[in-house]
């Protein structure tokens, strides 16, 4: 059926997002827990409530508790997916600002800092065409 290819299309490419922006969700859980929220734990809460929602409306439709006709408006797997793109990006413009203004404050004997490590941009790279890959398919089959 049309809406659970949609739905396994999407869980396949929200995994790669998942485990290569992992730390989001530990850094952000951690933080919450210690009652020290930060923006991860935002992106983390916000990701994980769109996770939890998507997997519980597919469930209610594997039972029968849901029409299926609903359930392509009730999963938002690729919402997850988008929050961790866009805010990944932001990091990587903003990393990329913060070296460009290091690099020129900084003298030429000084220590340059990297601020590059963690938002790599070939693990940028493959977050964003996932994303495009999903909304490309999202538009050809709705």
């Amino acid at each position: 059926d049309n809406s659970y290819t949609n739905i396994i299309f999407q869980v396949i490419f929200l995994i790669p997002i998942l485990i290569l922006k992992k730390e989001y969700f530990i850094n952000g859980f951690k933080n919450l827990i210690h009652f020290d929220p930060t923006m991860d734990s935002l992106i983390a809460l916000g990701a994980g409530a769109a996770i939890v929602y998507s997997v519980y409306s597919v469930v209610l439709t594997l039972t029968g508790t849901m029409m299926e006709m609903h359930l392509v408006h009730n999963v938002y797997f690729e919402s997850a997916g988008m929050i961790i793109t866009l805010i990944s990006f932001g990091k990587y413009l903003e990393a990329r600002s913060k070296k460009k203004t290091t690099d020129r404050l900084v003298s030429e004997n000084g220590e340059k800092k990297n601020p590059w490590r963690r938002n790599s941009p070939l693990r940028l790279a493959l977050v964003i065409i996932i994303i495009l890959i999903i909304l490309a398919y999202r538009f050809i089959f709705k």
